[in-house]
């Protein structure tokens, strides 16, 4: 396990993430929360929603898994989650790590950086063959979503397309962004956004800011437990407005070789109005 952190007392923000297990971030420690839903142990043979959901993963290729059309197999949830990355470097408040998909020709590597209040993750996506790759990438944190907790984006409120337990038609958002206003799981994306939060019922947020340039699309998702141990909300700033990559692959950014693609994400966290 990995540790990095910075900044004391309520600004103090520390992230653990495990290179032995995807580099899925376990912990994220900011204004005296958790913020992360729990990171139980999961088999890298299975599928992703069947193992221990919770904590911070990378996805890519894809998220859901699918055939594309040159007949290459992607695995659920992309295969970045099932392998063992690599530490190039770590610091108190600042780690790389990087790994080299299976799927498909493509490096990845990861640079999170610590500082009082607020994390950055910056992203390099490199081709390893001789021809580009088509990058379907999404963030996929799954927030800790006790009663009261919601998602607030901008105003008036973009509109969703469903995608799951319906892909396709548009769908409402729950009332005010809530947890408490799904019954079951709610997965839809937006565009045209380049920040969202999430709300805890005593006011204190999280928000995620992005490249949204490189990232157009938004995923939201909400759960109350039909995939997750626990309730959970994600703001998943994506690549893609579809969770499979056969279905987008011609929409999709293409990391050339000798090209490399990048972004960012960066998080800051609020205390509650007084």
């Amino acid at each position: 396990m990995i540790g990095i952190a910075a900044g004391r007392g309520r600004d103090r923000v520390a992230v653990e993430f495990d290179p032995l297990d995807g580099a899925r971030i376990t912990s994220l420690m900011a204004a005296g929360r958790e913020w992360l839903a729990p990171s139980p142990p999961r088999d890298p043979a299975g599928d992703f929603t069947g193992s221990g959901t919770g904590g911070w993963d990378e996805v890519v290729p894809t998220v859901a898994a699918c055939t594309m059309a040159d007949g290459t197999r992607l695995p659920d949830h992309g295969d970045a989650w099932r392998l063992e990355w690599t530490v190039v470097s770590s610091g108190p408040s600042t780690s790389t790590a990087e790994v080299v998909l299976r799927s498909v020709p493509l490096q990845f590597a990861r640079t999170l950086t610590v500082e009082a209040g607020r994390l950055r993750a910056e992203y390099v996506a490199t081709a390893t063959g001789a021809d580009g790759v088509p990058l379907l990438w999404s963030a996929h944190p799954l927030f800790a979503a006790p009663p009261g907790t919601r998602i607030v984006t901008g105003e008036p409120e973009p509109q969703l397309m469903g995608e799951f337990p319906e892909a396709g038609p548009p769908v409402a958002w729950p009332d005010g962004g809530g947890i408490d206003g799904v019954d079951g799981a709610l997965k839809a994306f937006t565009a045209g956004q380049d920040r969202a939060r999430i709300e805890h019922a005593d006011g204190q947020g999280l928000t995620l800011r992005w490249d949204a340039d490189a990232l157009p699309h938004l995923g939201l998702f909400w759960d109350t437990g039909v995939f997750a141990d626990q309730p959970v909300v994600a703001i998943e700033p994506t690549t893609a407005r579809r969770d499979a990559a056969s279905a987008v692959v011609d929409e999709l950014p293409v990391v050339l070789p000798g090209h490399p693609l990048r972004w960012w994400l960066e998080l800051s966290v609020d205390e509650p109005a007084a």
